[in-house]
């Protein structure tokens, strides 16, 4: 009996194993040293002002997405685009969640042109989202408003870090290595289950 839990719980650690090399397989390196339009952009939308950012959206973004980011609020943003999220986020979350969007859609941009980044650019974009949702929350004057708005930032940040990581820090599309890897992960838990030692009633 133990060494069928001694298996067991070996193949599910290397199907989890697989699930992280997996997610990864599809992404290149963390390097960051691309000077591609759509390189230039997501340092320019995380790193820069908005004046910046909206000059250095790739001229044929529009082409090859089907629209172009707009100003608002200050901010470089995927106009139609917004939160996300099983539990319902405060609305002053919205313009985060559309510049976020137009963030993964530079990403889609850099894939179908050709010039995929690396996973720094996706981490930079969510990071820059992780930063303003958590701002936006240091600002609320009721003590109690503050705490809710920071459980709300917690959880819009959680989901987007676990989709990044599910995707391995890639586009943000759904492929054969993500739904293998979702397999893999779960094939993994359920071999952890069934290799832990039951308790006796």
């Amino acid at each position: 009996m133990t060494s069928r839990r001694v298996n067991a719980l070996l193949l599910s650690l290397i199907a989890l194993a697989a699930a992280g090399g997996l997610t990864l397989a599809g992404t290149g390196a963390e390097a960051g040293e691309e000077q591609t339009p759509a390189a230039v952009a997501v340092r320019a939308l995380t790193a820069g002002t908005a004046g910046e950012a909206l000059e250095a959206v790739p001229e044929d973004f529009d082409t090859v997405v089907g629209y172009r980011p707009v100003l608002q609020d200050g901010q470089v943003v995927r106009a139609d685009g917004g939160c996300s999220s099983p539990v319902t986020l405060p609305q002053r979350f919205e313009p985060a969640c559309r510049q976020h969007d137009y963030g993964y859609d530079l990403l889609r941009y850099a894939e179908r042109t050709g010039q995929p980044l690396g996973r720094w650019a996706r981490g930079e974009i969510d990071d820059r989202f992780a930063d303003q949702v958590r701002a936006l929350c240091a600002v609320e004057v009721s003590p109690e408003a503050a705490d809710r708005c920071r459980v709300s930032a917690e959880i819009a940040v959680a989901g987007v870090e676990f989709n990044s990581v599910r995707q391995g820090d890639g586009v943000p599309e759904e492929s054969l290595l993500t739904n293998t890897a979702v397999a893999a992960s779960a094939v993994g838990l359920l071999g952890m289950g069934a290799a832990l030692p039951r308790r006796r009633r």
